[in-house]
């Protein structure tokens, strides 16, 4: 039988090339290969661009099983999901950055997974154990063909959002002590809260103002480095009060600002051990009180 395996038990091959010759349809056809189909067009378009497919020889259940990762349409299915639409294009590679509208379940089961996520790994993402994966796939299944890649990148935009969040919570609750409240009753809560906001805020203008002034000394030696965000915070809760005080606060600015360069961290991306030293193991439990 034509490309299949012989009485001998040989293979009789197809030439490459041959796939677009009109005149061996009718054997393909009685070969159990659905002819002239998107599948069946997708499939050869597949096989003959590839390198080196001049020379190359294929059999009929190979171009049966390439045929079955195309849908009816011949857009390719993602093979995890046996999804079509997933795989990015030229000619879909500018319209899949779009924001749409996805459902609001699958936008609350991202910001619930995300808080568990960054709960259990202490502020830290585990790519290996993470279950973001079935919710993005449970999006696109709910979503049209067309607008899967648009729909993941909008749930992406709001996982993004979801992680900003919980890292900000994290450090409030880290370095502010946040939820160590002065008091139980809603007016402290609030109070606390609003004061930790301010001083996180405020540090973080000040690490920016800082850094801006010594931009060469911190990326220019061996190692790069960036202003100590803990020190920072400590700094800003002594001087607070003065600054709030005074009418030439820039001036004020001065002395904390010059203290603050001093507290420089080298950065290391790709650390993997818990740091060791005495001064970030104080300064990362740094307890915070403010009376504003």
């Amino acid at each position: 039988m034509f490309g299949t395996k012989s009485n001998t038990g040989a293979v009789n091959p197809i030439r490459v090339p041959d796939l677009s010759n009109g005149s061996l349809r009718p054997k393909l056809k009685a070969a159990g290969i659905v002819t002239n189909s998107a599948q069946d067009k997708a499939a050869v378009k597949e096989m003959t661009k590839r390198a080196g497919s001049s020379g190359m020889f294929i059999n009929v259940q190979a171009i049966k099983n390439l045929m079955k990762q195309y849908d009816k349409d011949g857009d390719y299915m993602d093979p995890a999901t046996r999804l079509a639409g997933l795989l990015v294009t030229e000619e879909n590679a500018a319209s899949r950055k779009r924001i749409i509208a996805i459902p609001e379940n699958s936008q609350d089961e991202m910001f619930e997974l995300t808080k568990k996520e960054f709960l259990e790994g202490n502020g830290m993402g585990n790519g290996d154990t993470t279950k973001r994966l079935d919710i993005y796939t449970a999006l696109y299944r709910k979503t049209s063909k067309n607008d899967r890649l648009a729909a993941g990148h909008t749930l992406s935009q709001y996982e993004r959002a979801d992680w900003e969040i919980e890292t900000k919570y994290g450090g409030l609750k880290t370095k502010m002590r946040l939820e160590d409240f002065s008091a139980k009753n809603p007016q402290a809560i609030r109070q606390d809260l609003y004061a930790a906001l301010f001083i996180s805020n405020l540090s973080a203008l000040m690490k920016s103002s800082a850094e801006a002034e010594m931009q060469e000394k911190l990326t220019g030696g061996k190692h790069k480095c960036q202003l100590n965000r803990s020190y920072i915070i400590g700094i800003t809760v002594r001087y607070v009060k003065s600054l709030l005080t005074i009418l030439n606060y820039k001036k004020q600015l001065a002395a904390p600002i010059t203290r603050i360069q001093r507290m420089r961290s080298i950065i290391r991306p790709d650390r993997r051990f818990k740091r060791i030293s005495g001064h970030h193991g104080t300064t990362n439990g740094f307890y915070i009180r403010v009376n504003l």
